[in-house]
Order: C-alpha cells, then sequence, then structure tokens
C-alpha cells in the first residue's frame, strides 16, 4: 500500500478498522486448506495478492532475497531442516486495485502500491467473506511491528491449524515472544519440531524491528500502575506588555514564537444585555452585518476575497455582556488584516440586504426553537425565576426582529463601539514594540461617536432571582425570595409584590378551568412560613406539554450565587460531588435505580448578578426521578460529603487547574475577560486556593445556606398523557404551562 493510501471500506479482520493512513500493513495468513502462505492486503482486506510455497510440510518462515525488481522472488527457508527454496511471487486477477502494482518490493516488510482508489467487485466480496471464514477457525494473534529503518510499518497476523484450544493457546502465547526472537540455526530446529504456532521471524540486524506480543504471563510481571506523581511545574501569569493609548484604550500584548501566527480580540462592553427591551437581537444582528457588510473601503465581496488571499479570518460576535471582534492571520500579515479590522471597526457599511438575510435566519431558528425539551425547560425556568422581561430571561420574538432596521444597528454601535469602553488582545509572533505602534496607527485616533457622552454606559443589570409563591409549595424564607404570581384568567389581578418591581412578575399562564385555578398573593406573614412546610397542599410542578416525547425533561432550580460570594469554592467542591463519574447525583440515578441515562446538577456564578442552581435530566420516569432527585439533594442539605466524595471533587478541579495554561490564547482571553469586568488578574489562582482550603464543615455549611429542594421550582417538558400520571402517582401537583408563555 503507498503511503497516505485510504480504504473506503472497513477491515473485516479482527474486527479492525482502517490504519493504513500513512502506514502501509500486510497480512500473512496460512490457509486451512493447503499448506501456503498469503499476502494480504492488512488495512483492506483485499485477497491473495502474492502466494509463496512452503518447502515441507512443516511450519516455515519467509525470508526475503535480493531480485531483480521485475521479476520478484521470495526466499524460503524451513526451520526443520534448513533447507531453502525460492518461489516466484505471483499476482492473481483480483482484486483489481491490485492488478496494477508497481514493481514489487524484495522486502516483505516493504509497501505495496496501489491506486488509491479500489473497484469493488463481486469477487472481491466473495473474498472479503472467506478471509472472515478463515479467521473465525482458528486463533489470531497480531502483532504490530515498530518503524522500521526506511520508515514503513507492518502488521502480521498469524493462525494456528488446527484451532487451539483455550489452555493451548495461553501456552502458545505464553511462549511466543521467545519463539519470534531471533534465534540460531541450531535452537531454530528445534523450535520446529514443536509445531506448537507458526512463528514468521524478519532478519536479524539493525534494521530489524522490534516485535512485542502480548500475553497473560507477561501481563501478570508488568509493574503496577504508579500511585505518586511528581508535581506539576509551578505556574505562573504569563508575561505581557501593557498600555493603554489616548482614547483610553487599553491593549494586552502577549508574545509567543511558537508558531508564526499572529491573533487578536477586541472586547467592547454591550453585548446582549444592551439590546433594547422592545428589539431583543440587536446586539447579534450587529454583529453579523458588522461583519458580513465590510467597510467603507473594503466592501464585502473584496475583503472576503483578500482575506481568503492572505489565509486570514476576521469574526465578530456578540456575547450576553459585550461585542467581540477576532483575526487570526500569519505573522507577516498582521499589519494588512490589523488595518482591515480596525476598518471594519471604525467604518462599517452595515448594508440593508445583509441585514435582511441575518433577519431572516434568526427568524428561521426561532421557528425551531421548541424542537429540544432542554432549551424549552431551560428558558421556562429562567423565566420563572428572573421573570419574563428580565434581561437575563427574555428572548426575541418575531415581532421585534421584524422591526429591526439598519438605522437600530448604527444606533447600537454608536452607543456601545468606543475605545474607552473596550479592550484589545494581541498574542502570536510578533516584536512588542512594533505591534504597539501598528496598534497606535490603527486604532490610535478612534473615538466616541458625535453626541455621546464622555463616560461609556454602563451595561444594564437585571433584578435578583426570586422563588415565586407557585401553589402547594413551601413559601420563600424572606422578602427577596418572594414574587407575584397571576394567572391568565380575566378576574381581577392580585396586587404585585411589594418585594419586587411589577416589570420582574411572573406570569404563570394556567391552562386549568377559571372555577379550579385561584389567584396567589405572596405570603408576608413570617409565622405562616414556619407552617407551610406542614401544609396539606401537595409540591407543585409546571408541565410543558410536548405529545410524542418518549422522555422527559425534568429540571429544578432556586436562586444561586454570585462569583464574588463568600460560599463559591464551597459550593463548587459541592457541584463536583454531585456531578461526573462517580458523582452522587450519578451513583444513585443513573447506576443504582437507572432513572436517566445523564443527569447533573450545580451552581453557576456570574460575576455581574446571582446566578441559579439547576438539577435535572431526562428520564422515562418523571415522577420516582423527581422524588429520588429531591431526596439526595435534602441529604447533601442536612450532611456534609464523606472525606473521599470532598477529596475527589477537589482533586478533580485542582488537577485540571493546568489546562488554564494549554495555550496562549486562552490565557490572554482570560487576561481580556477579567479586564473587561473588573475581576484580578490573578483571580484564577485565588480560585485554586480557595478550593483547597474547602472542608467538610465548609461544604455542609454553604449546603444548608443555597440548597432549599423543598422551595424550588420544577419545570417539566414531556408528553402530558404520560408524565402527568407519573408526576401525580408520587404526590405531586401538576399545573400545565403555554409553551408560548
Amino acid at each position: 500500500m503507498p503511503n497516505g493510501a485510504c480504504c473506503s471500506r472497513p477491515a473485516l479482520l479482527s474486527g479492525l478498522w482502517p490504519t493504513h493512513q500513512g502506514q502501509p500493513q500486510l497480512l500473512l495468513i496460512r490457509t486451512l486448506s493447503s499448506n501456503r502462505f498469503t499476502h494480504l492486503c492488512y488495512p483492506c482486506s483485499f485477497h491473495a495478492a502474492r502466494q509463496l510455497k512452503v518447502t515441507h510440510g512443516q511450519e516455515a518462515s519467509t525470508r526475503c532475497a535480493a531480485t531483480v525488481p521485475r521479476f520478484p522472488r521470495r526466499q524460503t527457508s524451513c526451520y526443520g531442516c534448513g533447507d531453502s527454496t525460492s518461489a516466484r511471487v505471483t499476482q492473481h486477477r483480483f482484486p483489481r486495485h491490485l492488478q496494477r502494482l508497481q514493481p514489487q518490493p524484495t522486502s516483505l516488510f516493504a509497501p505495496l502500491t496501489r491506486p488509491s482508489h479500489p473497484i469493488p467487485s463481486l469477487l472481491d466480496a466473495a473474498a472479503r467473506c472467506a478471509i472472515a471464514l478463515m479467521l473465525s477457525a482458528g486463533v489470531v494473534l497480531t502483532a504490530t511491528l515498530g518503524p522500521l529503518v526506511n520508515g514503513a510499518n507492518a502488521g502480521v497476523v498469524m493462525m494456528a491449524e488446527p484451532p487451539l484450544s483455550t489452555a493451548a493457546a495461553a501456552a502458545a502465547l505464553g511462549s511466543l515472544q521467545q519463539q519470534m526472537a531471533p534465534v540460531p540455526a541450531a535452537e531454530s530446529s528445534a523450535g520446529a519440531a514443536s509445531g506448537a504456532l507458526t512463528s514468521n521471524t524478519p532478519l536479524a540486524g539493525p534494521g530489524a524491528p522490534t516485535i512485542r506480543f502480548t500475553s497473560p504471563d507477561i501481563l501478570d510481571k508488568l509493574p503496577p500502575f504508579p500511585t505518586e506523581f511528581p508535581p506539576l511545574p509551578e505556574l505562573k501569569l504569563p508575561q505581557y506588555t501593557t498600555a493603554k493609548l489616548r482614547n483610553g484604550l487599553r491593549v494586552f500584548l502577549l508574545r509567543d514564537d511558537e508558531v508564526p501566527l499572529v491573533r487578536a480580540t477586541l472586547l467592547m462592553r454591550g453585548g446582549q444585555y444592551g439590546s433594547p427591551p422592545d428589539k431583543v437581537g440587536v446586539a447579534s444582528l450587529t454583529a453579523y452585518v458588522q461583519r458580513a457588510g465590510g467597510s467603507e473601503a473594503h466592501p464585502a465581496s473584496s475583503l472576503d476575497s483578500r482575506l481568503e488571499e492572505l489565509a486570514a479570518s476576521i469574526e465578530f460576535g456578540a456575547g450576553p455582556q459585550a461585542l467581540s471582534a477576532d483575526l487570526q492571520c500569519l505573522a507577516e500579515d498582521a499589519e494588512e488584516v490589523m488595518g482591515l479590522m480596525a476598518e471594519l471597526v471604525r467604518t462599517p457599511v452595515m448594508p440593508a440586504d445583509k441585514l435582511l438575510l441575518y433577519k431572516a435566519q434568526v427568524l428561521n431558528a426561532l421557528e425551531h426553537q421548541n424542537d429540544s425539551p432542554a432549551a424549552i425547560g431551560r428558558r421556562k425556568i429562567t423565566k420563572l425565576l428572573y421573570g419574563a422581561e428580565s434581561i437575563y430571561a427574555r428572548t426575541p420574538t418575531q415581532e421585534g426582529l421584524s422591526s429591526i432596521s439598519p438605522e437600530d444597528l448604527r444606533s447600537y454601535i454608536s452607543r456601545w463601539e468606543r475605545p474607552d469602553g473596550a479592550v484589545l488582545g494581541v498574542v502570536g509572533a510578533f516584536e512588542p514594540r512594533k505591534m504597539l505602534a501598528l496598534v497606535e496607527r490603527e486604532f490610535g485616533d478612534w473615538a466616541p461617536a458625535s453626541g455621546q457622552p464622555d463616560k461609556p454606559p454602563v451595561v444594564p443589570r437585571g433584578q435578583p432571582p426570586a422563588v415565586p409563591t407557585l401553589p402547594g409549595s413551601a413559601t420563600t424564607a424572606g422578602s427577596q425570595m418572594t414574587a407575584t404570581v397571576t394567572t391568565a384568567m380575566p378576574a381581577a389581578k392580585p396586587e404585585p409584590s411589594p418585594f419586587r418591581p411589577v416589570g420582574n412578575a411572573i406570569t404563570a399562564a394556567m391552562e386549568s378551568p377559571a372555577t379550579t385555578v385561584p389567584s396567589f398573593n405572596p405570603v408576608t406573614d413570617p409565622a405562616a412560613l414556619t407552617t407551610s412546610a406542614s401544609s396539606s397542599r401537595r409540591p407543585t410542578v409546571y408541565l410543558v406539554d410536548r405529545p410524542g416525547l418518549t422522555q422527559a425533561y425534568v429540571l429544578t432550580a432556586e436562586p444561586g450565587i454570585t462569583l464574588s460570594d463568600p460560599d463559591l469554592f464551597s459550593l463548587d467542591v459541592l457541584s463536583g460531588v454531585f456531578n461526573s463519574f462517580g458523582g452522587q447525583l450519578f451513583d444513585k440515578l443513573r447506576s443504582r435505580e437507572g432513572l436517566a441515562y445523564s443527569v447533573s446538577g450545580g451552581w453557576d456564578s456570574p460575576p455581574d448578578h446571582p446566578g441559579l442552581f439547576v438539577a435535572g435530566g431526562q428520564t422515562s420516569s418523571p415522577g420516582e426521578f423527581l422524588r429520588s432527585l429531591r431526596q439526595l439533594l435534602a441529604r447533601a442539605a442536612a450532611a456534609a460529603p464523606s472525606v473521599q466524595e470532598l477529596e475527589a471533587a477537589k482533586a478533580e478541579t485542582l488537577n485540571s487547574f493546568a489546562f488554564n495554561f494549554s495555550s496562549t490564547s486562552n490565557q490572554l482571553q482570560r487576561i481580556l475577560v477579567y479586564d473587561l469586568l473588573g475581576l484580578p488578574q490573578n483571580f484564577l489562582f485565588q480560585y485554586v486556593q480557595g478550593i483547597e482550603r474547602v472542608e467538610q464543615r465548609d461544604v455542609a455549611k454553604a449546603a444548608a445556606a443555597h440548597l432549599h429542594p423543598e422551595r424550588q421550582v420544577v419545570v417539566v417538558v414531556g408528553d402530558r398523557e404520560v408524565t402527568q400520571p407519573s408526576l401525580e402517582a408520587v404526590g405531586f401537583e401538576v399545573y400545565p404551562l403555554r409553551l408560548d408563555d
């Protein structure tokens, strides 16, 4: 097989898939019906490329003899008597891809040559079936030969005739390594007399490959796995250059000469939180059109053509709190590509046709937002906790997207894209002084748009999450945990909660009859909070009906913490106790009870607002799953994890710390984000130190303060005819929630 050749079909031999990308290999199989050896293509299993006759009726090995390439021959020597003979290599009429072989190599382990695309045939299929039957009739031993001096690899498969029993095979395996080693002629004769297993020994010498076999005896002699490892080298913040331009743009330069590339990222405050309430999606559309529309000096077509010629890329995107512009190019093209990115930032065209194109794409994606039950559950539970109008929970609508115009995009750019609210980072093969001069030339005179205030605007923030007073659930433990729940009834609405603005009130539209759905006001009497747990009402579950789903998606959630919360480290360790293989959720709900294939739970901790604790998974028994999940969370809130669980969770976090420094690009990205959000640059090291100090009592205290399974909001997405009986059977009260709420 030539180097780089590929098979289009999987190998039938030993159940192996093609592995010969750049590694040509052969098969040497002794047939059961004749005393001959057959060479085959190891990766693609094509049969009968060449054949060699054995001189005696005993086992033999092939050795290579230097012959004329036009008439390749093989020298075969018998282990038993040492006689040798030569047999001319013959080519058969099949397979076709071996008919056009180039002059054959004179070494058994040298690669064959063939066209890269074999032509299938009936004989090809028949040969494959024959090989599969031969392999199933005996014991197959495989050995991968190490790289030869000439760079080729080979694979050898040997079969015993007749088939060996299990005991005989184990015995043969135990002595196989000694048989495969090069031995003197006298020892070779003695080995042939035993006749236990065919052994094909390559020529000894400096160019001979080392053949290793793994047998039960060898496995017993292997040393045990190490239990102690040397400590990782000390990890430090990378050395980078910082500067601040006259217009307020903060610049970070990180030199990396490993590869001749340059990457740059420009982060500008704003993002999706900066979109107007009635035009959600402006930030994302602005990023798309700003890149696709080109600049005044380089319209879209010429910009894309030039970037393609340079093998460079410039991309724009919108995150929750920032817009981003990224470039990547060869170091020698950094000056030109940096100029192109500056043009897109400072003088974008924003054509109307590009806006129409991307609006159509977003509207199409909006039509499919309910295809995933996981997305439905996450969206619904976020709206319940934050409020439907919160910037943390709002989603684009068809009406809002349709009303967005090019003027809205330009207005967004003039408000948020300004140098004093941005940070630029460059990493790659460059000299810092020259790169700083380039940045100064391209962005030094960048200024805020006319009519904008002197200081950049602050990214909007929403209200913190709050658990609503759901029907049948335990009420919250304070004013900050109380919200208003209204119904879809046309009757008079209850007064809004004094503990939360009206704009963030939760509207839970029920599909129950008007005579059975009451109005619920927030509980403000502290005495009622102590008796709510013993109330006769059953815990409530919101059900989103999705007919046809075979499994329900269950989510339970409550308000969480921010990145600056002192319990951050303890709760992150508890999240490690819950998750991954061997975690409490996985061990109980999946392994022991078999209620879900995947299950997870933990806290997210945004830097600017409280996040959520969310746990759940997909299950065919939502009632049993939810009951077991709540029981497990209640035990976690009442008792600390074991020492083994605690140490395993801490070790998982600490051992993965080194991956934060896997690439200079990731390091620079973290530096930019920390600077934009106002976090200290050594926050990552502070986080690791905080994880190291966590003890059992810290986890127990944090869990008791932040984990309340009886107060959590539950959303289930599933087929109502199957899901509702399962939930009601274990004591939950089900309230339907419309999909479009």
